[in-house]
C-alpha cells in the first residue's frame, strides 16, 4: 500500500470518527434533555398525587365530622 493510500485511509477514518463523535455528543445531549423532561414530569406527578390525596383525605375527614 502506498503512502498516499495510507494517508487517504487515515483521513477517511478521522472524518468518520469525527462524524461519529459528533453524532454521539448530540445523542447524549438529547438524552439528557429527555431525561430532564421525564424527571420534571415525575416531580409534577408526585406533587399532584400528594396534593390530591391530601384533598381527598381532608374531604373524607370533614364528611365524617359532619355525620356526627
Amino acid at each position: 500500500m502506498s503512502t498516499r493510500a495510507w494517508l487517504a485511509a487515515i483521513a477517511l477514518a478521522a472524518v468518520f470518527g469525527g462524524i461519529g463523535g459528533w453524532s454521539l455528543r448530540i445523542t447524549t445531549a438529547n438524552d439528557r434533555y429527555i431525561r430532564a423532561l421525564a424527571e420534571q414530569h415525575e416531580a409534577a406527578k408526585r406533587y399532584w398525587d400528594v396534593h390530591t390525596n391530601d384533598i381527598i383525605t381532608n374531604n373524607t375527614l370533614a364528611r365524617e365530622r359532619n355525620k356526627r
